[in-house]
C-alpha cells in the first residue's frame, strides 16, 4: 500500500506540474519529498492520527492510515495563521463532514490518499471572506470611506488512485465579496433668520427726498441688527393728498446670508471582490470522475451614496412703508418675507482619502 500511494503521488505531481497551476518545479511542490516514506511507513499499521505545525512555512500536516475530513481542524494549529494543509491518508480518506476554511486567507488544501470516500453529502468551504462595511458617518459634510476588499479564495488539490461517491463533495472556492462604499452626509441648510416685529416706527429725517429717506433707513435698520442688505425693486407709490399727507411705497430688499452651507461628503468607492481559488483532482489511474466545483471571483461592493446637497438661503422682505408727512417724517412698516436660493453659495464635494 504505502509503495503504491507513493508512486501514486508522484505520478500526480507530474501531472501537477505540467498544468502549471500552482508550482513550477519539483522544489516547490515536494519539500518533503525525502520525509513521505518514513511517514508513510510509520502510520501504515495504525490508526493515531498525527499534526505537524510549522510555524515557519505556515503549514500543517496531518497524516493516518484513515484521515477523516472531521480530522481537519484549525484549532491543532491555531497559533499559526496557515497557508497550506497537506493530509496523507495510506489507505482511505473518508469524507464525513462538511469543512469550513473560509476564515483563512488563500489557504491551499492538499489531500493525498490512495481511496476517497465520501460517506455523505458534503461541503468543504474555501471562500474568500466579504469585505467587512462601516458604520454610518456622525459627523456633516463627510466622504465615506472606501469599501474593504474580500479576500481571495483558497486553493484545492486532491490525489487519489480510486474514489467512491465522489460527486457528492463539493467544494467551493470563491472569491469574497467586496464591501460596500460608506455613504457621504450633506450639511444641513442655511437660513437668514429676521426675527423682528412686523411694524417698525422709522426717526424724523428732514431735508431728504422721500425714497432716500426710506432707502436709508431700512438700510441703516438692517445693518444696525447685522444683516448686509440690498434694494432690489421698488414696486409702486402712492400719494394720498391731505393733511396730513401719507405717501405709500412698497419696496423689495434683498438680506444675504453671512455664510454658506457646509460641504457634502462623496460616498467611498465599493471594495474590490476577491480572486477565486484553482480546483485540482487527479487520479493515478486516469478516472474522469471528480468532485463538483465552484469557483468565481466575489462582486465589488457597492459605491457608497453622496451626502445631500444643501442649500444657502438669502431672505426678500417686502416692506410696505407709509410716510406721514406733516410735522417731519414718521414712517410706519408692515414685512413680509421669503426665503430666496443664494446664487453665489455652490456646494463643495468632499471626497475620500
Amino acid at each position: 500500500m504505502v509503495k503504491a500511494l507513493l508512486c501514486m503521488y508522484f505520478l500526480c505531481v507530474e501531472k501537477i506540474l505540467a498544468t502549471n497551476v500552482f508550482a513550477k518545479s519539483t522544489a516547490d511542490i515536494l519539500p518533503f519529498s525525502k520525509e513521505l516514506q518514513n511517514r508513510l511507513h510509520s502510520t501504515e499499521n495504525g490508526t493515531t492520527i498525527s499534526y505537524e505545525c510549522d510555524p515557519e512555512k505556515k503549514m500543517m500536516t496531518i497524516e493516518g492510515t484513515f484521515v477523516r475530513s472531521s480530522h481537519i481542524r484549525l484549532s491543532e494549529c491555531q497559533s499559526i495563521d496557515l497557508v497550506l494543509i497537506r493530509v496523507f491518508a495510506v489507505d482511505t480518506f473518508f469524507v464525513d463532514s462538511d469543512l469550513y476554511l473560509n476564515k483563512t486567507n488563500e489557504v491551499t488544501l492538499h489531500i493525498f490518499a490512495y481511496k476517497w470516500d465520501v460517506l455523505q453529502e458534503a461541503t468543504f468551504y474555501l471562500n474568500g471572506v466579504d469585505g467587512k462595511s462601516h458604520p454610518p458617518l456622525e459627523s456633516e459634510g463627510a466622504a465615506g470611506k472606501h469599501g474593504n476588499p474580500g479576500t481571495n479564495a483558497g486553493n484545492f488539490v486532491g490525489i487519489a488512485n480510486e474514489g467512491t461517491n465522489l460527486d457528492a463533495l463539493t467544494v467551493k472556492l470563491n472569491g469574497g465579496r467586496g464591501g460596500d462604499g460608506q455613504d457621504g452626509t450633506g450639511s444641513d441648510d442655511v437660513y437668514v433668520i429676521f426675527d423682528e416685529k412686523f411694524d417698525s416706527k422709522g426717526n424724523t429725517l428732514s431735508f431728504q427726498t422721500r425714497d432716500n429717506y426710506v432707502n436709508s433707513h431700512y438700510k441703516r435698520y438692517f445693518k444696525e441688527r447685522g444683516y448686509d442688505a440690498k434694494l432690489k425693486e421698488t414696486k409702486g407709490k402712492h400719494t394720498q393728498p391731505g393733511i396730513p399727507m401719507i405717501y405709500t411705497t412698497w419696496k423689495v430688499f434683498t438680506l444675504f446670508s453671512q455664510r454658506c452651507c457646509g460641504g457634502t461628503g462623496a460616498g467611498g468607492d465599493g471594495g474590490r471582490g476577491g480572486a477565486h481559488g484553482v480546483f485540482t483532482f487527479l487520479h493515478s489511474n486516469g478516472s474522469a470522475e471528480i468532485p463538483k466545483n465552484s469557483a468565481v471571483d466575489g462582486l465589488n461592493g457597492k459605491q457608497g451614496q453622496t451626502g445631500r446637497n444643501c442649500c444657502t438661503f438669502d431672505l426678500e422682505v417686502d416692506i410696505e412703508t407709509k410716510l406721514t408727512i406733516y410735522i417731519g417724517y414718521i414712517l410706519n412698516s408692515t414685512f413680509h418675507n421669503r426665503p430666496v436660493k443664494n446664487t453665489k453659495c455652490f456646494n463643495e464635494i468632499v471626497y475620500p482619502d
